[in-house]
């Protein structure tokens, strides 16, 4: 009888331990690992090396607007060897640099931005600079006057070397973009006037060009 007894509990304790899930109880829920990060910091500057401000900079998701520096900070951006910042302005063309991001750290990148294509005042049978005798200074104060005694120019951006300005049309009402960069090296002033959109300017960047230049050397 004792010998029957022992046997019933001992089938019991098998049944009852064999049914248990192998490693015993339930599985312990895993957390996914959070996700490393860094940060992005620089500057976004025209070919002329002005700081464009308002210009949008993303990495991903991840995006910030520059400031009146051209300055920007991004920041939770994943890490990774191969990361793509991007960057973009009005009238500027798109621009996009791949840096290494590493977790904790800082990684700096500067950002150059052209102004957009089509541009007629680079061309080969247009002189796109224009030679002067004064100093930079007064050379670019008499560009400014110039172009306020027109109505349709308007300044943008003035610093000693480098002025942005935007001119709307008469008839369509769009918007160009001319810069004048006046480097300290040489007495020199270069001349960029580009349309922002469309494929054809039936030579108005051209045409300013001339314009501008009749008007300066006398």
């Amino acid at each position: 009888m004792n010998k029957l007894l022992a046997s019933a509990v001992a089938l019991l304790l098998v049944f009852t331990f064999g049914c248990q899930p192998s490693g015993g109880g339930n599985p312990t829920p895993t957390t996914p690992e959070p996700v490393s990060t860094g940060t992005v910091a620089g500057s976004v500057k025209s070919t002329f090396g002005v700081a464009i401000e308002n210009a949008k900079v993303s990495a991903g998701d991840i995006f910030a607007i520059t400031d009146a520096n051209g300055s920007f900070v991004l920041i939770n951006v994943e890490v990774g060897e191969s990361v793509s910042i991007n960057a973009k302005a009005n009238a500027f063309t798109a621009n996009s640099e791949v840096i290494s991001v590493s977790k904790g750290l800082t990684t700096s990148i500067a950002l150059t931005l052209a102004t957009v294509a089509h541009t007629e005042a680079i061309n080969s049978a247009i002189p796109n600079t224009i030679s002067y005798q004064t100093s930079r200074p007064k050379m670019q104060l008499a560009l400014e006057k110039y172009l306020l005694s027109t109505s349709n120019y308007r300044i943008v951006k003035s610093e000693l070397g480098y002025l942005h300005t935007e001119v709307k049309s008469d008839l369509i009402g769009f918007i160009d973009d001319v810069e004048f960069y006046l480097p300290k090296e040489e007495n020199v002033i270069h001349i960029r006037s580009a349309s922002r959109v469309g494929f054809s300017d039936f030579d108005v960047n051209r045409n300013r060009v001339r314009q501008i230049t009749a008007a300066l050397v006398k």
